[in-house]
């Protein structure tokens, strides 16, 4: 009869163990910034999908150089360097994370013009790997022009660099007077960020010379 108890109580326990495994699994992916880290002196290269890869630096490059924490707020200033043709133009970007919310704050352009957003929702986490989270936002300039994003979890991306695991996909669908003009996918993987970006017109092609993913991570 002991033996059976035994038995009986390692049976429940393997079944506790088993389901608090499952239950840790659905749980992931985690918080705005595992996804959207700010790691001052990071470097991400990036390169362009098509016509080929090359592992070279021929889209641009993000730096994150300052971050700060205002009023409850995780502040980061990323430097983007693109490259188009012999021209090097320069953006920076200040985001900010709020609770599970990745927003834009405020922007700089090339000509130097500092511009204060509308804090449009970059990212937006879901809970589980099964939760598809959407929200959506106008243009800035007007109300023609809407933005309707979705986020959800995907296990695992290869890229040229390396091979990711736990990411949140971000998909961004832009309508101008109801009419779809064109879709983007924003990969954001966890301890790194943003890795991969795919731009598609209308008709679901592939933009390739607008499209990139990392070709080279340093720290």
């Amino acid at each position: 009869m002991k033996n059976v108890t035994k038995l009986f109580f390692c049976i429940l326990c393997l079944m506790a163990t088993a389901h608090s495994i499952d239950s840790l699994e659905t749980k992931i992916p985690g918080t705005a910034e595992d996804y959207f880290p700010f790691i001052v002196g990071m470097v991400k290269h990036f390169e362009v999908l098509e016509p080929y890869a090359t592992g070279e630096t021929r889209y641009g490059y993000h730096i994150c150089t300052e971050t700060d924490n205002i009023k409850g707020e995780r502040f980061g200033l990323i430097e983007e360097i693109m490259f188009l043709g012999p021209m090097k133009i320069k953006n920076t970007q200040i985001y900010a994370i709020s609770g599970n919310q990745v927003f834009l704050a405020v922007t700089e352009g090339p000509s130097g013009k500092t511009k204060y957003t509308t804090r449009p929702i970059i990212l937006k986490m879901p809970k589980t790997k099964e939760e598809i989270v959407e929200w959506s936002y106008h243009h800035e300039r007007g109300k023609d022009t809407v933005y309707k994003c979705e986020a959800k979890y995907l296990p695992v991306l290869k890229t040229q660099w390396d091979e990711f695991r736990h990411l949140i996909i971000v998909k961004k669908s832009t309508y101008s007077d109801g009419d779809l003009w064109g879709v983007e996918k924003e990969y954001y993987a966890k301890d790194y960020g943003l890795v991969k970006c795919e731009r598609f017109n209308p008709q679901g092609e592939l933009v390739g010379m607008a499209s990139y993913e990392v070709s080279k991570i340093e720290k």
